[in-house]
């Protein structure tokens, strides 16, 4: 009998929703119910709804909350547009004292393909048009990384945005064709925003502020050598290039919830919940019973 390896991942990946070892239960449910996956689905679903859904929905959305995601569709579904999850992206800091590898990205898309020779590193199409690139980081509870020990401030997010902002410079990408989206549960986005109000330390006063990470880069940059002039040249260069606002990146919060409205495809939903319900800490609480019971509503409105 042929082993079909294909059909037996997917009933290792169905046996997560087994209550018990001896019952079934071959993996952790976090390992499938986790950003990671809800991020793939959310994309492959913007990518098999065409520009005629986009348009049909356009004109009946009348939420202004919803607008962000329907730009996102749209960016998606730009000619030429690809996307790849976790990606590797190049960073402003690659070669020279102090140097760091390449950014992880939980997702890329854009007119992108895969650096010759890699797995995972995206890497521009030079002769696109229009040329676009979007980075997509995601949570679902967990914390974002902190930074370097001589720049704290130059946390997860500050160093896809100065990845975002220096391909951009040097791929010649358009910086209105250039997005940072960060997906995470609301409960999750409001705790933040509470932390923020509370905090006096000016560096994390905000974390989503594109003052307070392009700070965070520049103090990055002090920590660094360059190995020739001609690359300290380039960065001086970029440096001049990003810190003229019009050409800042857009960078977009957007709740997991909100991108549900927007798609309200119960499914999906359903998928959500379970990533609720293995990921986030106070589990098995009254707290969490209410949440839950609020995201559910999101396919009755």
């Amino acid at each position: 009998m042929k082993y079909d390896y294909l059909n037996r991942i997917s009933e290792i990946i169905k046996s997560a929703d087994t209550a018990e070892i001896e019952k079934g239960r071959r993996i952790q449910p976090t390992l499938i119910y986790n950003e990671g996956w809800m991020l793939r689905l959310v994309l492959d679903w913007f990518e098999s709804h065409d520009n005629d859904w986009i348009k049909k929905k356009e004109s009946r959305i009348n939420k202004d909350e919803l607008k962000p995601v329907l730009e996102l569709h749209k960016n998606l579904k730009k000619q030429d547009t690809s996307w790849f999850s976790e990606a590797e992206v190049e960073s402003p800091f690659l070669v020279g004292t102090g140097r760091e590898g390449y950014t992880h990205a939980d997702a890329v898309f854009g007119t992108v393909k895969l650096e010759t020779g890699t797995k995972g590193k995206v890497v521009p199409i030079r002769d696109a048009n229009p040329k676009q690139l979007v980075i997509v980081e995601a949570k679902m509870y967990s914390n974002f990384s902190s930074g370097v020990k001589n720049c704290p401030g130059y946390n997860q997010i500050a160093r896809n945005y100065a990845c975002l902002s220096w391909i951009s410079f040097k791929y010649n990408i358009p910086p209105e064709n250039c997005f940072l989206y960060i997906f995470l549960p609301k409960s999750q986005n409001e705790k933040i925003s509470e932390g923020s109000k509370k905090n006096k330390n000016a560096q994390k006063e905000n974390i989503f502020n594109k003052v307070v990470i392009r700070g965070a880069v520049n103090e990055r940059s002090k920590n660094f050598a360059f190995p020739t002039e001609s690359d300290k040249s380039q960065y001086d260069n970029w440096q001049g290039f990003w810190e003229d606002e019009k050409n800042a990146p857009a960078l977009e919060v957007i709740n997991w919830e909100t991108i549900l409205a927007y798609i309200n495809e119960p499914n999906l939903i359903k998928f959500y919940i379970k990533c609720i319900e293995n990921n986030r800490p106070e589990q098995k609480t009254k707290k969490l019973k209410d949440y839950i019971e609020e995201v559910k509503k999101i396919s009755r409105n």
